[in-house]
């Protein structure tokens, strides 16, 4: 499968490689949050990293206020274009929709340039000039338009809100014509605005389905870890994660239910906490073992919960299989050769 990288290291390996050859990218968010800045990147590193060609179409800025804010993060867009590597248009969307029999105004400069990169900022700038119920066909017949020209495009759409527990990426249907969805989020943490960055869609292919923080730095966007110790952070509103209790192992959980049981007389009772560990089976191990005299069945009841492998029994017979196997033999075992008034 034909990858289209971005050029931004950490978000090509979310991507598995990179966008998915001819598909159409809608990166869409709130105000502020990157969307002009990620679709430049994908721009420049594809003429100056991958020799690929592009256009930008903005309806929102002047090319001036373009070759500014580019230069911040040096980018040079008027050298590009002077090499015929890039086009920046600024135009109306009412122009973009517009089509004379089968000529289309992007025709000439996709003659010239021979782009195989696209990026129009922003697409939701459609609804200004057709009824919303239009803007889903429209936004078809566009990125078709691209795909037949073999370009891969990229498409802004400036997301209705921007911090709160509403997350609502088009109100028109359009994230449903898109091939891949980037989400670019503010969200506020301790009192501090971070950006948030998740891959929500990329069709026929697997992707990172971490939500992670980004920056806007000197040299562009640059992609971090995923946020940890938080929850519920894609609405805005993230609420910090209950502290972790301490952790052990399973070879650790099994020693420690193979030295209780060897220590109490059948029938005896007790709760394990764990110990902290770095290398992490469950988050909590509690033990409540007993035998019941029920046709002569014995039972034990095993509460195991945490991450990795989640396990939760409770009264499980020895018989059922339920219990880890290695746990059901070591404990069948020295049920056997504990009886009630005997010492282990």
């Amino acid at each position: 499968m034909d990858r289209v990288k971005t050029g931004i290291a950490q978000l090509d390996q979310m991507l598995s490689g990179g966008f998915v050859s001819g598909d159409a990218v809608l990166v869409a968010g709130g105000a502020g949050t990157g969307k002009t800045t990620l679709g430049l990147q994908y721009l420049v590193n594809g003429a100056n990293q991958f020799g690929e060609n592009g256009i930008f179409v903005t309806f929102e800025q002047m090319p001036n206020q373009l070759y500014r804010d580019a230069k911040n993060f040096g980018w040079d867009l008027k050298r590009l274009e002077q090499e015929n590597k890039l086009k920046i248009f600024c135009t109306s969307p009412e122009l973009l929709l517009e089509s004379h029999g089968t000529k289309h105004f992007l025709d000439e400069p996709i003659r010239q340039v021979k782009p195989r990169r696209i990026v129009i900022d922003s697409l939701s700038n459609l609804a200004m000039y057709i009824e919303e119920k239009e803007v889903r066909k429209e936004a078809y017949r566009l990125l078709n338009y691209f795909k037949t020209k073999q370009m891969n495009s990229l498409c802004t759409w400036e997301a209705p809100g921007i911090i709160g527990q509403g997350v609502s990426l088009t109100d028109v249907g359009v994230s449903r014509v898109a091939d891949c969805i980037i989400l670019l989020r503010l969200v506020e943490i301790e009192s501090q605005m971070h950006k948030a960055l998740v891959v929500l869609k990329l069709r026929g292919s697997d992707h990172d389905k971490a939500l992670r923080e980004f920056e806007i730095t000197s040299q562009g966007i640059t992609v971090a870890q995923p946020f940890t110790g938080f929850e519920s952070i894609i609405t805005g509103v993230p609420r910090r994660v209950r502290s972790m209790p301490k952790t052990i192992d399973e070879a650790e959980a099994n020693q420690i239910a193979l030295e209780y049981v060897k220590k109490k007389e059948s029938g005896a009772q007790a709760e394990i906490k764990s110990v902290e560990r770095q290398d992490i089976w469950v988050l909590e191990v509690s033990w409540a073992m007993q035998t019941e005299k029920t046709k002569g069945t014995q039972y034990a009841n095993v509460t195991i919960s945490g991450t990795g492998e989640v396990r939760d029994y409770e009264k499980t017979r020895f018989q059922s299989g339920s219990v880890s196997q290695r746990i059901q033999s070591k404990l069948r075992s020295i049920f056997s050769r504990s009886k009630p008034g005997e010492k282990s």
